[in-house]
């Protein structure tokens, strides 16, 4: 919003420049409340992520696991027939 303001009247201007510091500070806070929601949002979303890894990388392992205990388990008894 542009305000004209004829000299000499110093209340005016004051009053104009106050108007002028509140939009541009609600403006700012604006910024930096999005700022923030959106750094909580990517936040969230990497901890999804990780958690999802997580999980993959321990279902992977357990599927290793049972497949060594497997061979063994063949292994053994193999020997054993020997």
């Amino acid at each position: 919003m542009a305000t004209v303001l004829k000299s000499g009247d110093r209340d005016k201007h004051q009053a104009a420049a106050q108007n002028a510091s509140a939009i541009a500070g609600f403006n700012l806070s604006d910024l930096a409340d999005e700022g923030r929601t959106r750094l909580e949002q990517c936040r969230l979303q990497v901890q999804e992520m990780l958690a999802v890894t997580v999980a993959q990388v321990s279902f992977s392992l357990l599927g290793h696991t049972i497949k060594a205990i497997l061979l063994l388990s063949i292994l053994m008894v193999l020997t054993e027939i020997n």
